[in-house]
């Protein structure tokens, strides 16, 4: 009965379908920025991922209350600048007063991706994935996981052919990888 009425259908919830808006494409780095909160290893983060760069930084989380996210955010934005937009998912720790007001202390447009679109959030989705599979990888084989997010910030992108970190702060980091010394000496490396 219901699905043969237009109006029925009109006014039915899920058939109502949300236009995706795509993000603004950004013209400098950390200009605009995604976050997410992950679970690996029984452990909670917060990653920030800039659009411009695929550039990611990400910090362990005592627990995952807005105030302890937002440390851990003010701690990124200390060390790169405040971006002119956030985007989030719409869990609590971001749809929280508190949230609210750090954005507008610190100057920042806070957007939320729609919850019948997660994947407006797709960067931010993405980069988790490969930071749990970069993190796996590390504790498997004993590594130092900061020395493996080094490793992974410097190594070209596929899309863009040059490291994150080079886009993000045109200079590429001294890593404990094995460089050619030619490879050193033609290279900014700080």
């Amino acid at each position: 009965m219901v699905q043969k009425c237009t109006t029925c259908q009109e006014y039915h919830t899920a058939l109502q379908k949300e236009r995706l808006l795509p993000h603004d494409i950004p013209v400098r780095p950390w200009q605009s920025v995604a976050t997410y909160l992950f679970v690996w290893n029984i452990t909670n983060y917060v990653l920030v991922v800039v659009y411009y760069s695929n550039y990611f930084e990400i910090a362990q989380l005592a627990n995952t209350k807005s105030s302890t996210v937002i440390q851990h955010i003010k701690s990124m934005f200390a060390r790169h600048g405040i971006p002119e937009v956030l985007i989030s998912d719409n869990g609590p720790q971001y749809s929280s007063e508190e949230f609210r007001q750090f954005a507008t202390t610190w100057g920042f447009i806070h957007k939320t991706s729609s919850p019948t679109y997660p994947q407006s959030n797709d960067l931010a989705e993405r980069t988790v994935q490969a930071v749990k599979k970069l993190l796996k990888k590390a504790k498997a084989s004993g590594s130092c996981p900061f020395l493996s997010l080094l490793s992974y910030r410097n190594t070209p992108l596929q899309q863009t052919g040059s490291p994150a970190q080079l886009v993000l702060i045109n200079r590429r980091l001294r890593t404990d990888l094995p460089t050619h010394p030619k490879d050193r000496a033609t290279s900014k490396t700080h």
